[in-house]
């Protein structure tokens, strides 16, 4: 949970910034696309892309064993370059986005790795690119039917290949772009100083209560509940409100705290705010402090959650 006024820091799945000391040959430009295909969404798309010249496909075999020609190029090594040094091999990168990404409009790393590369973003047309990049990408219809944006991409790749200056162009904006404001040289510091100035604001602390800690306890061991509570007791400090720790005694097919084991705890807490730590799970310095801080920001809050470590 979280205050809806509180500031929102910004970060996206972005690339670093290269040097790369050769150009690209935009008059023989191909279309570079990266996936792994697992839901089938535009099977149809890729089977016609498939077949053609100038497009590239890279992914898991699995994925893309539908493909009948010979653009299927392999797999890439996660090593941070070679994704990009595809890309500007090709001259042009293609950006696909779910149907639940397009609707939020939400972008992938795809948009930035592509930009990292110096090559041309191919994307669907939607509000954050067009917000972000302008016309500095070549846009086609995701709404569209496969046949018919296969054809948009088509002309796209006729463009470049008979305009490669205009291509050129095109690209060193859409790098410029990236390059001052969402490469991950640019990115990162702000995230660090935006985590400084959230520490140090001063945040709302409720005045007294008691936190019930419903903890699962699978193997029934004196020395496991003994380590938990030890735990819980050091985790907060300087919180002013108590913990109050329900034991769960719960089989070992529960011990992530299944829904009888929770509901029998919850029963037996007590206080204004409750929890739930399953077996194996340690909490993090501040973490109970953190939350009902969060709950006393905001009076319509009902549940403060926060992301964990694995």
């Amino acid at each position: 949970a979280a205050r809806r006024d509180a500031a929102i820091g910004e970060f996206y799945p972005t690339a670093p910034v290269v040097a790369w000391d050769r150009p690209i040959a935009f008059d023989e430009a191909h279309l570079a696309y990266f996936g792994i295909n697992w839901d089938r969404r535009r099977h149809g798309l890729f089977a016609l892309l498939g077949e053609e010249p100038w497009m590239d496909l890279y992914g898991p075999e699995h994925g893309w064993a539908h493909l009948t020609g010979s653009r299927y190029k392999g797999m890439v090594p996660f090593d941070g370059i070679s994704v990009l040094e595809r890309y500007r091999q090709a001259g042009a990168g293609l950006c696909l986005f779910s149907d639940s990404h397009f609707s939020d409009n939400i972008i992938t790393s795809r948009v930035f790795e592509i930009c990292a590369a110096g090559a041309l973003v191919v994307a669907p047309r939607m509000p954050w690119l067009a917000e972000n990049f302008g016309d500095a990408i070549l846009y086609f219809d995701q709404g569209a039917s496969d046949r018919e944006i296969h054809d948009q991409l088509q002309q796209h790749m006729l463009w470049i290949r008979a305009h490669p200056t205009e291509a050129e162009a095109l690209a060193a904006r859409s790098h410029q772009i990236f390059t001052s404001r969402f490469s991950l040289e640019v990115l990162l510091p702000n995230v660090i100083s935006f985590h400084e100035r959230v520490v140090a604001s001063p945040r709302p602390v409720p005045e007294q209560g008691t936190v019930s800690v419903v903890v699962s306890w699978p193997d029934r061991s004196a020395d496991t509940l003994k380590r938990t509570t030890f735990e819980l007791g050091g985790k907060s400090p300087n919180v002013i409100f108590a913990c109050r720790i329900v034991v769960a005694p719960s089989a070992a097919r529960e011990a992530v705290l299944g829904s009888s084991v929770l509901w029998s705890g919850l029963r037996a807490c007590q206080g204004e705010y409750v929890a739930a730590l399953p077996s194996g799970d340690e909490w993090m310095s501040g973490h109970i402090t953190s939350l009902v801080q969060a709950l006393a920001g905001e009076e319509a809050a009902n549940l403060a959650f926060s992301s964990s470590i694995v």
